[in-house]
């Protein structure tokens, strides 16, 4: 366990404007309990139980509360789980509960013994800001069925519950219509038409998505995938990661992407950025921007350790690989990269107050991440971390993918 109780680099939040980013909460206590018996209370729901009410504390030492959460982002490590863990979350979300997004990683937490980790985006309770939260019929109800809004409005950024590619909840995956289109570009259509519809009501568009995380249950399928996001997506499109991961809650789902959304007016626009970016991927049929910068954000892709312009894997030695770690190098050189953007665009390292962490074996590179971590961000004024444990990145050999975001307003 790293400094201070926390598995994760300091800080355990961090406010940027009116929003408190917490960092990956994980049950401790409660972590490998296996007794059943006590108060009709299961594993996950013990666990389930800890990380909520370790959530509220956290965020009311940034003057927040459960009452305030814009969205959770919850990974199950088995989605079995997932009809007790939301008995728990009913409890802690009685009334107006927020977004979520819920992936299945497997038994990879970097805690022995989890079975749910969760972390948070919450309005600051002295913002003088409010959720809204909005609801559509034109999509599946998330929030009768599984008791999380459709989507939360905060000022002008709009956080949705991604929904995967269902009919409805009595239903589940859409079988595709046409027997030669592989199933992930349909899916794929589907879920992105349900984001269009739901975006229209809230008065915004998928070309004012700002961050998304593109997450599917086998990296093959990126190809299709990629190939639907560069048709509804329209330039520049959003800063973006794909990964895999061990499963979703609905069978058979192939994708399930995750967005944040600005609703543009005249003081707040979505521009794409090119000071500091050093790779042009889109040139290479890559179908998402490196950095795009609003009033309040600079935001970041997802980026690993790979020399796009020469097709190399950047890492340790592989001559000798034990004479350094791979892990530390391959977030060096990630890092390099992407604070060389942060700053160029005239922010401080300070500025970067979320950091999405995508480890391919959490359990035995969260260590040497960590060094690597704290050569960059001493002390406790970086951002908070958040661990995705995955089970696929792009290019043989990549450990990790590192997605940034940076604020204008802290």
């Amino acid at each position: 366990m790293a400094e201070g109780g926390s598995w994760l680099p300091e800080p355990r939040a961090r406010r940027a404007g009116y929003l408190v980013h917490t960092q990956t909460i994980y049950p401790e206590a409660t972590a490998g309990v296996e007794d059943v018996g006590v108060n009709d209370q299961s594993p996950i729901m013990l666990q389930t139980t800890e990380v909520l009410e370790r959530l509220r504390q956290i965020l009311a030492e940034c003057s927040s509360d459960l009452a305030s959460v814009v969205r959770c982002e919850v990974l199950l490590s088995f989605p079995a789980d997932f009809y007790e863990f939301n008995l728990v979350w009913r409890r802690h979300f009685p009334d107006n509960p927020p977004a979520r997004w819920v992936l299945g990683v497997g038994d990879t937490h970097p805690v022995p013994g989890a079975r749910v980790a969760i972390h948070a985006i919450a309005v600051s309770g002295d913002s003088g800001r409010q959720r809204e939260l909005l609801r559509t019929t034109e999509t599946p109800d998330s929030l009768s069925a599984e008791h999380c809004a459709q989507a939360v409005r905060v000022g002008d950024y709009l956080f949705p519950s991604p929904v995967a590619a269902i009919e409805d909840y009595g239903q589940g995956v859409i079988p595709p219509r046409n027997p030669l289109e592989p199933p992930a570009a349909f899916q794929a259509r589907v879920v992105m038409e349900r984001y269009r519809q739901l975006l229209e009501s809230a008065g915004t568009s998928l070309a004012h998505t700002i961050k998304s995380q593109n997450v599917m249950t086998d990296l093959d399928d990126w190809v299709h995938i990629n190939h639907i996001w560069g048709e509804v997506m329209q330039p520049p499109a959003p800063p973006r990661t794909s990964v895999s991961v061990s499963s979703l809650v609905v069978p058979n789902a192939r994708m399930l992407p995750n967005l944040t959304v600005l609703i543009p007016n005249d003081r707040n626009r979505k521009e794409m950025v090119t000071a500091g970016v050093p790779f042009a991927v889109t040139e290479h049929g890559y179908n998402y921007t490196a950095a795009i910068q609003t009033a309040d954000y600079l935001s970041l892709a997802g980026h690993l350790a790979y020399d796009y312009s020469t097709f190399e894997r950047q890492g340790a030695n592989p001559a000798m690989p034990h004479l350094q770690s791979d892990i530390e190098v391959q977030v060096d050189n990630v890092l390099e990269d992407r604070m060389g953007i942060v700053q160029a665009n005239e922010l401080e390292p300070s500025a970067v107050c979320e950091a999405k962490v995508y480890l391919r074996s959490p359990r035995r590179d969260l260590r040497g991440f960590r060094r690597a971590w704290k050569r960059w961000f001493p002390g406790d004024s970086g951002p908070v971390v958040q661990v995705i444990p995955v089970t696929g990145i792009h290019f043989r050999g990549t450990l990790v993918e590192i997605e940034l975001l940076a604020t204008r307003k802290d």
